[in-house]
């Protein structure tokens, strides 16, 4: 008998997408599950055959926002304030509608900056399930991948995730504000996955433990099931202007810094600039995070957006900033990758690419110039093992099913409960 699961996600594009391609599994395994999410996210979620429940608000426009960029570009203190501000009340209006986003569930999966759900199924008696996209639970075995400062020897590792601690804090505010309103005493255990009594929280972990191996020290309950992959568009067409530069040379390189809106001016300087330098042919994201210019630079084809799956197969290596997502696109189709990755997981996942070689080191996008990028191009199309090893990681990412496996677990999980 099918089972109702209901998912809290507040976040970007990429934060949202692989809690659909959870549901669609879901779905097809016959269960019921609801998405809650921002506002802006309806159309998206329903359009995938999901039911939505509305948080209201609007993420999209909080990213957008001058706050937000002041905050992430110039590091202005009151910016930063104004943005946190904004965001403590777009997750505090969504958290106040848990227990209704949760009636009549027999599960509650959640994320890092929705934790007040963990009290919402406590207090109606049904598991709740941590969904991460990073490797955040603390280990011995590395520091915190979205550490600030300088890196530590390894022995002060453990100390790393005192950053972490501080970060979650922010996101647990209206898990401190609300939980009298389901029967519980404001203070609880510290930590983002630690249960309402005892042991840690069951956790799914939806990258591949090729790209991020799974640390020998976690929970025996932390299950890393390989990315949700999500077939957005089944039917999409390659444009017709699209495959016109196509068949005109060589595969092009896809050049894009993501769905954040911060320092775009900047971005499309430094890629014009690039591309100067460099004389291959490429494929360019407009707008956010890429280009949004009139002018196309020779050589290259501005793109206003097509599905990651469908697209990177298409090309012969990718330029991103290093979301979970993307470079999980980027390795799955078996190209090489250039990561300039700005903040939170992203630097750990460029410098996991690099590791794998398939790619250059990462280089921040605060430090990124117009030679540095086009020396990362260059690197990417003339080294061959870049492009070996990618096609390799691919073969195995592509075979994965990992939102298949994450659903067994819930199952399993609902079955003891």
């Amino acid at each position: 008998m099918g089972k109702r699961i209901a998912i809290a996600a507040i976040g970007t594009h990429g934060d949202i997408r692989p809690f659909v391609a959870l549901a669609r599994a879901l779905i097809h395994a016959g269960h019921d599950p609801v998405i809650g999410a921002p506002s802006d996210f309806q159309g998206f979620i329903a359009a995938n055959g999901v039911e939505f429940f509305d948080f209201g608000g609007d993420m999209q426009a909080l990213l957008g926002q001058g706050n937000f960029d002041a905050a992430m570009q110039k590091h202005s203190l009151s910016a930063m304030l104004s943005a946190a501000y904004d965001g403590f009340w777009l997750h505090y209006n969504a958290a106040r509608t848990f227990p209704e986003l949760a009636r009549g569930a027999d599960a509650l999966v959640y994320h890092m900056n929705t934790t007040h759900a963990l009290d919402v199924a406590g207090a109606l008696g049904i598991p709740a399930i941590m969904a991460l996209f990073q490797p955040l639970l603390p280990t011995r075995e590395h520091a915190y991948i979205a550490g600030i400062g300088p890196k530590l020897p390894a022995p002060f590792d453990p100390l790393s995730y005192l950053v972490l601690a501080a970060q979650q804090s922010f996101y647990d505010l209206p898990r401190y504000l609300l939980r009298p309103s389901v029967g519980y005493g404001r203070f609880f255990r510290t930590g983002f996955a630690k249960a309402l009594r005892a042991g840690p929280v069951p956790t799914i972990h939806a990258y591949p433990e090729a790209v991020s191996p799974r640390p020998k020290d976690w929970p025996d309950n932390a299950l890393v099931t390989g990315a949700w992959r999500l077939d957005e568009h089944p039917e999409w067409q390659i444009p017709a202007d699209l495959q016109v530069f196509l068949d005109e040379g060589e595969a092009p390189v896809y050049i894009g810094f993501g769905s954040m809106s911060f320092g775009s001016a900047r971005n499309e300087a430094i890629i014009r600039e690039a591309l100067e330098f460099w004389s291959g042919r490429a494929v360019l994201a407009r707008g956010w995070g890429g280009l949004g210019g009139a002018e196309v630079p020779r050589n290259c084809f501005l793109l206003d957006k097509a599905p990651h799956d469908k697209l990177f197969p298409l090309m012969r290596a990718v330029v991103h900033h290093g979301g979970a997502g993307t470079t999980l696109a980027g390795l799955t189709a078996g190209r090489p990758s250039f990561v300039v990755p700005q903040f939170f997981d992203q630097p750990y996942w460029g410098e996991r690419v690099h590791a794998l070689g398939c790619g250059p080191e990462p280089v921040l996008l605060k430090h990124l110039t117009g030679r540095r990028l086009a020396d990362g191009l260059e690197a990417l199309v003339c080294n061959t093992d870049y492009a070996e090893a990618a096609r390799r990681l691919g073969d195995t990412l592509d075979a994965e099913d990992g939102a298949g496996t994450a659903v067994k677990r819930i199952e399993a999980l609902v079955d003891a409960s």
